[in-house]
């Protein structure tokens, strides 16, 4: 093309420049690069989102199956601890002018299951059934190397009448049992009620984690047993006044007990002898006593008979609620038995 043909087209189109059709190349292919890019980040950051999302998920469905676990083995570990507690006569003999006798209590725990417990503490507490009567009570250990509690007197807070034994954790490794005898002294006669808690942390999150088993000290337990000859009068302890022409009424409970709960109540060996006719006196009962009848189930329990005497126009109300309590506890022991 001549020159002067180009400065004809020139002229013809003013606005058309050299290299004009590049630059439009150029932006189209600018405006499709940052839709691309555009798109990329939107995919990146749905991927990421989708990513987070189930990492989220299944963090939550770890954490409560983990959560599910833990309460398993929690559960697994309660279920396996094994609270007991026997309370029976002591032998000794009480002080001059003590007005209960004193109480062995076996305090037992067991670890049943295959965990082992680290820091394990025991928790012992008493409360008078009577909520207005006093509990004067002590307890202290028989062995200097006690394992569960200090040995000596212990301390019962004079609020909750609780005995926390946070200086004596102990181990409990799988299938082990630990038992170790007290001596319980209460100064009044009366029904209390006990709890013994084992406390121990959480094989896996660490809470401290608690076991609990209620019991409680009879009445029957802590008053002192004779054995009745038959020159015993009823105005023995507190009974009948002989010299009354009031009519005696007596009053009569029957319980069957097992050969077990007898010797234990009235402290007798294997090598005494349990027939019909023996009778034990309550000392300070005002005169109930707890004889004999009958052998049954092949001698292996007895059917007794508790009574008082009263005087028809004395009946001491006490004496008869006393003798009440002694029957629901015999009762209870008999089926405990």
């Amino acid at each position: 093309m001549t020159d002067t043909k180009r400065d004809e087209n020139e002229k013809k189109n003013p606005d058309s420049k050299p290299g004009s059709n590049n630059a439009t190349a150029q932006t189209g292919n600018g405006d499709q690069l940052s839709l691309l890019m555009g798109n990329t980040v939107n995919g990146i950051t749905s991927t990421i989102s989708t990513l987070y999302g189930a990492l989220q998920t299944n963090m939550q469905k770890q954490m409560e199956t983990t959560a599910m676990m833990n309460s398993m083995m929690e559960q697994y570990v309660r279920q396996g601890i094994k609270l007991s507690i026997l309370i029976s006569t002591n032998t000794t003999s009480p002080e001059k002018g003590a007005k209960s006798r004193p109480l062995d209590i076996e305090i037992g725990v067991k670890n049943t299951s295959f965990v082992a417990l680290t820091n394990v503490k025991l928790e012992i507490s008493f409360s008078p059934r009577n909520k207005k009567s006093d509990l004067g009570l002590t307890i202290s250990a028989k062995k200097e190397d006690s394992k569960l509690f200090d040995s000596g007197p212990l301390a019962l807070s004079e609020d909750t009448k609780k005995l926390n034994a946070d200086s004596n954790k102990f181990d409990l490794p799988p299938n082990t049992e630990i038992k170790e005898t007290y001596l319980l002294e209460i100064s009044e006669p009366q029904q209390i009620d006990g709890q013994v808690s084992c406390v121990f942390p959480s094989p896996g999150a660490g809470n401290p984690l608690a076991v609990t088993h209620p019991f409680g000290v009879y009445m029957i337990y802590q008053y002192r047993r004779t054995k009745k000859s038959s020159n015993d009068k009823g105005n023995q302890d507190g009974g009948l006044d002989q010299n009354s022409e009031a009519k005696t009424i007596t009053h009569e409970q029957n319980v069957t007990l097992s050969i077990p709960v007898i010797r234990d109540l009235f402290c007798l060996s294997l090598a005494s002898g349990i027939e019909p006719g023996l009778e034990y006196l309550f000392e300070g009962s005002g005169g109930i006593s707890l004889k004999i009848i009958d052998l049954t189930n092949n001698d292996s329990c007895a059917v007794c008979r508790l009574s008082c005497p009263t005087n028809e126009n004395d009946t001491d109300l006490e004496v008869m609620e006393l003798m009440r309590t002694f029957g629901t506890e015999l009762a209870y022991l008999g089926n405990k038995h």
